[in-house]
């Protein structure tokens, strides 16, 4: 990584790693070191060629509590499908948490029919107990139960990624979206949103707590209030017109930025756009790239971009 003395070693700095979530940590780890040096969340930002990526670096900023705000687009974990199976992981361990089921029960397909949802809501209202123990009775919920208690028993013996897979097989998830509209980029997000599962720390003593301590992280995200003090993440188109005093560029990659392209125009292009990135920055600005990025439900490996190679002033 890099000591506390860094930012007054360079102005700009190249970064090569791994994987996204490498670059992710990066730049989390970097935002707090910047915190250390007077700056404030709002005098950062996080800028990328596509809205997509945004993804990984929104979770590395939640884990480490960082607020921020996403611009231009909608925020990963706020999606529909990604909120929902949160949901489903808060109802497997928290069967009595009424919102996680009420949330699950009409999505992706209702699990129920509309009468008995209003007299199982009725009779909640009456009796206050929790949806779960009133169903305990209902011959209508007799399948869900079941599948309810086959799910909490495989979270505490699976591990995270291979119980993801099986709510998803149990619950039908891919073929229930695949319905939606825009079905594609549902699933698209319910691949990526494996790739973080399948790297959530966990010990095998007790997976189902580590799992939880990890997604509690996202659920009910949405219910945080916003602040203006915050780390600020957007397209480079988004920021034109705009400076920061510290600008993290990512995914800085054959691919990406540039787009690929065989015309001599269109490369121009890309790089009028990687030129407007850097000049985002007033005094700090730290470029990274990644070899391995998850793109249209695959993992693929890219190169770092060819336009790192015209900056003269980059220390590695």
């Amino acid at each position: 990584m890099f000591t506390s003395n860094s930012l007054n070693a360079f102005h700009i700095q190249y970064r090569p790693y791994k994987t996204v979530e490498d670059e992710a940590r990066f730049a989390a780890t970097l935002i707090k070191l910047c915190l250390e040096h007077h700056y404030q969340y709002e005098d950062i930002a996080i800028l990328y060629r596509n809205n997509a990526s945004s993804h990984a670096f929104e979770k590395e900023l939640i884990l480490n509590h960082i607020p921020f705000k996403v611009y231009g687009s909608y925020p990963f974990f706020r999606y529909r499908e990604i909120k929902n199976i949160l949901n489903i992981y808060q109802f497997i361990h928290n069967p009595h948490d009424d919102i996680a089921f009420l949330m699950m029960s009409n999505y992706p397909k209702k699990l129920f029919s509309e009468k008995f949802m209003k007299n199982l809501q009725n009779e909640q209202a009456r009796t206050q107990k929790s949806y779960y123990s009133l169903l305990q009775d209902k011959e209508e919920a007799k399948d869900f139960l079941q599948l309810m208690e086959e799910l909490q028993t495989q979270i505490k013996e699976k591990i995270p990624v291979d119980f993801y897979d099986f709510i998803l097989e149990k619950l039908n998830y891919f073929h229930e979206v695949s319905k939606d509209k825009k079905a594609n980029e549902k699933i698209n997000h319910l691949l990526e949103f494996k790739e973080y599962i399948a790297n959530i720390p966990y010990q095998l003593q007790d997976i189902e707590k580590s799992t939880m301590e990890w997604l509690n992280n996202f659920y009910l995200l949405d219910e945080k209030e916003e602040s203006l003090n915050v780390v600020k993440l957007m397209t480079i188109h988004q920021a034109k017109g705009l400076e920061f005093k510290v600008v993290i560029l990512v995914d800085l990659n054959e691919g990406i930025l540039p787009r690929t392209s065989q015309f001599l125009s269109q490369k121009e292009e890309e790089r009028r756009i990687f030129y407007v990135g850097i000049t985002r920055a007033k005094e700090r600005l730290f470029l990274t790239s990644a070899e391995r990025h998850f793109m249209n439900g695959k993992m693929k490996y890219l190169s770092h971009s060819s336009f790192l190679n015209e900056i003269t002033e980059l220390h590695k």
